[in-house]
């Protein structure tokens, strides 16, 4: 067996020792049960889900008190697209080349020599093809045929996840031509008014970092939001930024709290993906210092529990 087939059956295992684990929790812990214990192990305190006050309390709340379909439909990285054509237009939506629910589907010869596939239906599924030369497809149709398969909701019990469709799609790669990522910026908002924005650095690296800003691009540096900020250089504001705040705030005014990402190359903005549970309700993203948590907690008005008697209509309600 050479390197490659051995790096690829090791990956294969990992897999299904992560989904193995994930049965294994599903069987041993109901949904509060495990979010709770995970928001212990990520805050070091239980959450106050009879009084919730912060804004980790109030999204993991939501998380077992509150359904809205849409969060469904919205989450879908496919699907959410209609409604970002709807609501700001498709110039910001980046360019779709192909949709598949079969790995066999997949045909890179119609591709670009430069594109990226990203499932629909979970977070981190995301593999860049910065040159067809150097591309594998062979592993790009196994590890998207082990996505497909996958259910995220298992991973950290975000009921949404579990109802939206396995699929993947081929995008146009934006990514710098050293395939540099491109910065992400995150808007989190409320009742359509963005109160901070991240800017996510190095992603795809070993060690990711999230600066934090006000709305006037200022840093806000005692605060960390699940990863550490970067320091060591002053990043610009970025180009049409009041134009970004903006498109925010229109994809987010339906919504008691969303997360809004864009990204922002040369001045060019493209829409990202939205975000109903930042963080899997925060059970795995931990905000500092604990004031800042609360203060963001101010701004999160909670919706009415709805959750007895609620039950998913399915993908074609979305239409009706």
């Amino acid at each position: 067996m050479n390197i490659r087939a051995a790096l690829k059956r090791k990956a294969l295992l990992i897999t299904y020792v992560r989904q193995l684990r994930d049965r294994i929790n599903l069987f041993l812990f109901d949904d509060l049960s495990f979010k709770v214990k995970k928001y212990h192990k990520t805050h070091g305190r239980t959450p106050n889900l009879e009084n919730p006050q912060s804004y980790t309390e109030k999204m993991l709340w939501s998380s077992e008190n509150y359904r809205d379909n849409r969060f469904v439909w919205y989450a879908d990285k496919y699907l959410v697209r209609e409604h970002v054509k709807r609501i700001i237009g498709e110039q910001f939506l980046i360019p779709l080349y192909d949709v598949v629910d079969n790995a066999r589907q997949l045909d890179f010869e119609k591709y670009p020599n430069r594109f990226v596939l990203n499932a629909t239906h979970g977070s981190n599924m995301v593999m860049l093809c910065n040159d067809k030369a150097d591309f594998d497809e062979k592993k790009a149709k196994a590890v998207v045929k082990m996505w497909l398969r996958s259910n995220y909701y298992y991973s950290f019990r975000e009921w949404h996840y579990k109802y939206i469709k396995p699929r993947v799609i081929v995008m146009q790669n934006i990514a710098s031509p050293d395939g540099t990522p491109p910065w992400d910026y995150k808007f989190f908002c409320f009742n359509g008014k963005p109160v901070i924005v991240s800017l996510d650095l190095e992603r795809f690296g070993n060690i990711s970092k999230r600066n934090i800003y006000d709305m006037e691009w200022n840093q806000m540096k005692d605060i960390r939001v699940s990863r550490p900020q970067d320091f060591t250089k002053t990043y610009p504001k970025p180009q049409n930024f009041d134009l970004m705040k903006e498109l925010a705030e229109k994809l987010s005014k339906e919504f008691e709290h969303v997360r809004v990402d864009f990204y922002n190359i040369d001045g060019k903005i493209y829409f990202g993906e939205l975000t109903f549970l930042h963080a899997a309700a925060g059970v795995v993203g931990n905000i500092t210092p604990w004031e800042f948590d609360l203060k963001l907690g101010e701004y999160y008005q909670l919706p009415p529990r709805n959750i007895e008697g609620w039950k998913y209509a399915g993908e074609s309600s979305m239409n009706e």
